[in-house]
């Protein structure tokens, strides 16, 4: 299993992002490998959140959830009140935002390798979790 964070996401999906091409090959690579991806249920908001806020139309943001919703690779991480306070946990002990914490939380729940574009998740987390730039 694979978590996969919201910028993975959000630059497969805009063109005009600089990491657009490899975060599709990547993505596109995993799925084909059969490995499973997860993310936290945060990820609805964040995707269509920056999709919103970089096109200025709703129906780029709504189609960014949407194709989360619809992959059937990607597993949707329920944030219950256990998860969060493991996010906590990890938020204070790494330094990390609480939304990174969240998804540096799930990749250790699972056991999972996280990917990222982030280098502050990767700079902080790598001692605790699997880390990585999904490059081509």
């Amino acid at each position: 299993m694979i978590v996969v964070d919201a910028g993975i996401f959000v630059s497969a999906l805009w063109p005009r992002d600089p990491n657009h091409q490899a975060s599709r090959a990547r993505l596109l690579e995993i799925e084909l490998s059969g490995e499973l991806l997860a993310a936290p249920t945060l990820i609805l908001p964040e995707v269509a959140g920056a999709l919103i806020r970089r096109t200025q139309r709703p129906r780029v943001g709504a189609h960014g959830r949407q194709m989360l919703l619809k992959n059937p690779r990607l597993k949707l991480v329920t944030i219950g009140t256990n998860l969060a306070q493991h996010a906590a946990d990890l938020a204070i002990l790494l330094q990390l935002r609480g939304a990174d914490a969240t998804y540096v939380a799930v990749a250790d729940r699972y056991n999972a390798r996280l990917a990222t574009w982030d280098g502050e998740i990767i700079e902080r987390s790598a001692a605790r979790v699997s880390v990585f730039r999904p490059l081509l």
